[in-house]
């Protein structure tokens, strides 16, 4: 969600240009200076350390930069294992520009701050603050022409299924919930970026969906970083203060009031609300109140136009009898679907030391389990295009995963 407004950063001052991999030749390689590599999700970095090594098979002399969570918390290892030059842990705002200029200038990188290469780790250390995240551009992407072109495609052809695609409204940079399972969770996010959690500006979340509800190239958004429940109750209103030409996909991380609720509801034509069974957004046993959770879902349903779905753990289902009894209890009392979670952590979830480092043991286990989830890419992929051409069909295939996977039927 911030990506966009770190590469506009940079943008702003130098030639960016974003590619998939299989447009990139190389003639755009040796023309190149600096290659820039998101590596926020653990399941990137097999892939980062391949495409950093077929660069510099092409060009060594081109400069690997890296950045996100995964790399930040498991640099030391990054850097040792592949091509990568330079990698800007925590916030990157800032530093990646401070970066690219010491690079094509010939200045010493080693004083920009959150920079680690293979012989120094720089001693001074940058966040983001409230003035970075409320200038930050979010919605451009000119920079990457290839997906934008792409990203209007899906909103052209779009069936009621709301993908995980751009928009991905921007609000918080930090998750205000204390989850002791979660990088986001705000305890362990301030050791990675040494800050506390930051929302940005009611005003500005508002302009943005004012822009992509007046876009017609635009018929959707997600919002996973919850807001109704999270912010002040006046947050809320001010971003929501009046009907947007938009359908949305919306995660609540808390049970939120029902005016908060009713609020969603009226704001958007029509989408998914997603509920937590438990009150730490699918990360514990430490369940919602049932009752109120069930009249939420009803009220969702009520309006036709949402479809109410429950998000479960499918540990609990096996581990904990009260949680399972809770989740057949809202299951049977409300017309919600269902998502199981907790398929994407186990063993190798990424928790970093005081330090925001993560060991290596843990390293090892994300780079063992990174085929794995190159299986899942593909079948993800697979479903973006059956959902275009053989809606019904993706349909049923869902339902018989998540019963494989999700330990329901």
């Amino acid at each position: 969600m911030s990506l966009p407004s770190i590469i506009n950063r940079v943008h702003r001052r130098f030639t960016v240009r974003g590619y998939f991999l299989k447009e990139v030749s190389k003639a755009i390689l040796n023309k190149a200076k600096v290659v820039i590599l998101s590596v926020h999700w653990y399941v990137n970095l097999k892939g980062a350390i391949e495409v950093a090594a077929w660069v510099k098979r092409i060009n060594p002399d081109i400069v690997i930069v890296a950045g996100g969570m995964s790399a930040s918390v498991f640099y030391p290892f990054l850097l040792r294992d592949s091509k990568i030059d330079f990698i800007i842990r925590g916030d990157g705002d800032i530093p990646l520009v401070l970066l690219v200029e010491a690079i094509l200038e010939g200045n010493d990188v080693a004083v920009i701050p959150n920079v680690a290469g293979r012989d120094f780790v720089s001693k001074s250390w940058q966040t983001a603050d409230q003035s970075t995240l409320d200038t930050g551009d979010y919605r451009t992407l000119d920079w990457f022409p290839t997906l934008e072109q792409r990203i209007k495609q899906m909103h052209a052809r779009y069936n009621g299924k709301i993908l995980p695609i751009h928009p991905l409204l921007a609000t918080y940079r930090g998750c205000p919930m204390p989850c002791d399972t979660c990088c986001g969770g705000a305890d362990i996010h301030k050791t990675i970026f040494r800050r506390v959690p930051l929302l940005r500006g009611a005003d500005l979340v508002a302009a943005d969906l004012e822009a992509y509800s007046n876009d017609p190239g635009y018929n959707f958004v997600s919002i996973y970083h919850d807001f109704a429940s999270l912010a002040d109750a006046s947050y809320t209103h001010k971003v929501l203060h009046r009907p947007y030409k938009l359908d949305v996909y919306y995660e609540l991380t808390r049970l939120p009031t029902r005016e908060m609720l009713q609020l969603i509801v009226e704001t958007f034509r029509a989408g998914t609300i997603a509920f937590s069974l438990d009150i730490q957004h699918m990360t514990s046993y430490k369940l919602v109140n049932i009752p109120s959770l069930i009249e939420s879902i009803k009220l969702v349903a009520a309006t036709g136009r949402f479809e109410p779905r429950l998000c479960y753990l499918k540990q609990g289902l096996k581990n904990n009898k009260v949680y399972r009894d809770a989740f057949e209890t809202v299951r049977q009392a409300t017309p919600c679907s269902l998502y199981c979670s907790d398929w994407w952590w186990e063993e190798e979830n990424p928790l970093p030391d005081s330090e925001g480092v993560c060991s290596e043991y843990i390293y090892n286990a994300c780079m063992v389990n990174n085929d794995r989830y190159r299986a899942w890419n593909y079948l993800f992929r697979l479903s973006y295009l059956l959902n275009y051409y053989m809606p019904t069909l993706n349909h049923t295939l869902l339902k018989i995963f998540r019963y494989t996977y999700g330990g329901v039927k």
